[in-house]
C-alpha cells in the first residue's frame, strides 16, 4: 500500500545528494610542510636575540604575511577569484582569501630542560591554501611559503639589530649620563676639597697635632715671660751709664766686645754641634740683636731697605698666590719679624750707642730684645696655629654636611657605572646574536616538504553527502509512511471490519480491476523501471566520479579475472 510514500521520497532525496555532492565545485588543497630548526650553537654558548616562542611567531608571521597590500597582489598576479572579483567587494574578497589559508602547528611531547616536566613543543607547521584549480593552488602555495620563510628570516634579523641598537644607545645614554656625573663630582670634589669625608681623619689629626703644638707654644711663652719680667728687674737695678763688673771684679764687655766674643764661641758651637742646635740657636740670635744694635741708625736704615725689598716681594707674589700659600705665609712671618727688629733697632740703638755706657746694661738690654723678639714671634705663631686650627675645625663640622651630598653623587655614580657594564655586556651579546642571524646560525624555517599538485578534492566530501543522503532518504520515506499509515483511516482487514461491526463477516467480495487501473498499474511499472535505470546510471556516476573511474575499475577487475584464470589453469 504504501509503496509509493517508500520508494518516491527515497528515490528524490538520493537524487538531490547526488545532485548536490556532483554539483558543488571542487576545492583543492596544495600543503607545504615547514621545519622549525633549533639553532645550530648551543644556547648556553650563544644566547638570541629572538625570545618568542615557535608557535607564537608562526602566529604573527601570519599576520604580516596575509597583510591587505600581499593578498591583493597575489590574488591580481594569479587572476585569483575571477567571478567573485565582478560582484564581490574587495575586503570581502581578501577575507574570503584568508579563509582559504590555512597554518596548523605540528606539536609533540618533550622534555622541559629547565623543569623536567614533560610539555609540549612545536617542531614544524603546514602551509596550505584550498582553491577550485589544483595549479593555482599549489602556485599561491608556494608564493606564501616563500613569503613565510623570508619574512621569519627577516623578523628575526631585525629582532637582532632592534635589540642591538637600542643596547647601542642605552649604553651611550648611561656614558653621558656617566660623564656628567664625573664631572659634576670632580666640581664637587674642588669646591669641597679640604671638607671631604675621607679627609676627616687627617683633619681630626692635624686639629690634634695644633693643639699639642698650642700646649707646648703656651709653655715656651710663660718661660719667655717670666725671662722678660727677670730682665726687666734687673734693668730697672742697673744704672746704664755705670761700668758695669762683674761678681769677681771684671768689667763686664761691651755691645761690640759681647758680639766678638759671641762670634768667636758661635764658630767653636758650630765645629761641635749642628746649626739647629738650641745652643747654637740661641748665640745665633744673640749676635743678631748686638749687629743690628751695634750698627745704630745704619743698621736701622739697612733693616728698612731689607724691610722694603720684602713687601716688594710679597706684593708681587700676591698677585698669584692666595693669603694661605705658603711663600706668602713665610714672607708675612719674616716681615713681621723684621718690623719689629727695626722698631727695637730705632728704639735702643741710639741710647746703646750714645746714652748708655754700661756694659751689663747694654747686654741686658740686648738680652731683653731678643726675648721680647721671641715673644712676639711666638705670639704670631700661636694666632696663626689657632686660624688653622679654626678652619680645621670648620672643616669637621662640615664634613658631615658634605659627606651626605657626596655620598649620594657617590651611590649615583656607582649605580650608573654598575649599569653601563651590564648593558655594555648585554651589548656585545646582542652582537653576537646579530652575527649568529646573519649568518643563519639561529633557530630557522626549513622547507621540509614543498607543495605538490593535489590530485583529489578535499571538499566537498562527496562521499559523506551521498551516504548521509542516502541515510536521510531511508529515514525520511520510511516516516513519511509510517505517518500516512497512521493517518490512514482506510479498512484492508476482515478482523478490523468484524471488530468495529461487531459482527461476523458472512462474505468478502475482492477488488475487481478496472481498465484505468490496468493502464495506471503499467504506467507505473514503467516509472519504477525508468527509476531503477536512473538510479543505476547514478550509482554508476558516482562511482566514476566519486570513488574510482570506470576504466581503472574495469582494468583492476580484469586484472584478478585474469590472474584467477591463470592460477586455475596453472594448478
Amino acid at each position: 500500500r504504501r509503496k509509493k510514500q517508500l520508494i518516491v521520497p527515497f528515490l528524490l532525496i538520493v537524487a538531490a545528494s547526488m545532485a548536490t555532492a556532483f554539483l558543488l565545485p571542487s576545492v583543492y588543497r596544495s600543503t607545504a610542510t615547514i621545519l622549525i630548526e633549533e639553532q645550530e650553537i648551543p644556547v648556553d654558548l650563544v644566547r638570541s636575540a629572538v625570545t618568542t616562542f615557535a608557535d607564537q611567531r608562526i602566529q604573527s608571521i601570519s599576520k604580516l604575511v596575509m597583510t591587505r597590500k600581499t593578498l591583493k597582489r597575489i590574488i591580481e598576479d594569479y587572476n585569483l577569484y575571477p567571478k567573485k572579483r565582478l560582484t564581490v567587494p574587495q575586503e570581502m574578497l581578501i577575507a574570503d582569501m584568508r579563509e582559504d589559508i590555512v597554518v596548523e602547528t605540528i606539536s609533540t611531547s618533550v622534555i622541559d630542560p629547565r623543569s623536567g616536566r614533560p610539555t609540549e613543543a612545536t617542531i614544524a607547521f603546514t602551509l596550505s591554501f584550498d582553491y577550485g584549480v589544483p595549479e593555482l593552488s599549489q602556485k599561491v602555495a608556494n608564493e606564501l611559503t616563500s613569503l613565510f620563510l623570508s619574512e621569519n628570516i627577516s623578523k628575526r634579523t631585525k629582532a637582532a639589530e632592534g635589540t642591538t641598537r637600542f643596547l647601542t644607545a642605552e649604553a651611550s645614554r648611561l656614558n653621558k649620563k656617566i660623564e656628567g656625573l664625573e664631572g659634576k663630582l670632580a666640581r664637587f670634589k674642588e669646591k669641597n676639597l679640604n671638607q671631604l669625608p675621607e679627609l676627616a681623619q687627617m683633619n681630626q689629626q692635624l686639629f690634634e697635632q695644633i693643639d699639642r703644638e698650642l700646649i707646648t707654644l703656651d709653655g715656651q711663652m710663660r718661660s719667655i715671660d717670666e725671662r722678660k719680667f727677670y730682665l726687666e728687674g734687673e734693668l730697672a737695678q742697673m744704672d746704664p751709664n755705670a761700668i758695669g763688673r762683674s761678681v769677681g771684679g771684671e768689667r763686664v764687655l761691651s755691645v761690640k766686645q759681647r758680639l766678638v766674643l759671641l762670634k768667636s764661641n758661635h764658630a767653636s758651637l758650630l765645629a761641635r754641634y749642628s746649626p739647629n742646635h738650641p745652643d747654637v740657636v740661641k748665640m745665633a740670635s744673640e749676635i743678631e740683636v748686638l749687629q743690628r744694635l751695634a750698627g745704630g741708625p745704619q743698621a736701622a736704615t739697612e733693616l728698612e731697605t731689607e724691610l722694603a725689598v720684602l713687601r716688594s716681594n710679597l706684593a708681587t707674589k700676591l698677585r698669584r698666590y692666595s693669603n694661605n700659600h705658603p711663600d706668602i705665609v713665610k714672607l708675612r712671618r719674616e716681615i713681621s719679624s723684621l718690623e719689629a727688629t727695626t722698631a727695637s733697632s730705632r728704639k735702643y740703638g741710639a741710647t746703646a750707642t750714645s746714652d748708655a755706657e754700661n756694659p751689663a746694661y747694654i747686654t741686658l738690654m740686648a738680652q731683653l730684645e731678643s726675648v721680647k723678639s721671641d715673644g712676639k714671634s711666638l705670639r704670631k705663631t700661636k694666632e696663626n696655629l689657632k686660624r688653622k686650627q679654626e678652619v680645621i675645625k670648620n672643616r669637621l663640622l662640615m664634613t658631615p654636611l658634605v659627606e651626605q651630598e657626596y655620598q649620594v653623587l657617590i651611590r649615583d655614580h656607582a649605580n650608573a657605572v654598575s649599569r653601563y657594564q651590564e648593558v655594555k655586556a648585554k651589548e656585545m651579546e646582542a652582537e653576537i646574536s646579530q652575527q649568529l642571524e646573519v649568518e643563519r646560525k639561529g633557530e630557522r624555517f626549513s622547507l621540509l616538504e614543498p607543495p605538490q599538485l593535489p590530485q583529489e578534492s578535499i571538499k566537498p566530501k562527496r562521499k559523506a553527502i551521498v551516504f548521509l543522503g542516502v541515510l536521510f532518504a531511508v529515514v525520511a520515506s520510511i516516516g513519511l509512511a509510517a505517518i500516512q499509515e497512521i493517518l490512514d483511516k482506510s479498512i484492508y482487514y476482515n478482523n478490523k471490519m468484524e471488530s468495529i461491526a461487531g459482527q461476523p463477516i458472512l462474505a468478502a467480495v475482492p477488488y475487481l480491476e478496472s481498465y484505468e487501473d490496468v493502464v495506471q498499474l503499467q504506467a507505473t511499472r514503467r516509472f519504477q523501471v525508468l527509476g531503477v535505470v536512473l538510479a543505476l546510471l547514478a550509482v554508476t556516476l558516482f562511482v566514476h566520479f566519486a570513488l574510482v573511474p570506470l576504466d581503472v575499475l574495469w582494468y583492476k577487475g580484469m586484472s584478478k579475472l585474469s590472474g584467477s584464470e591463470l592460477t586455475t589453469v596453472g594448478g
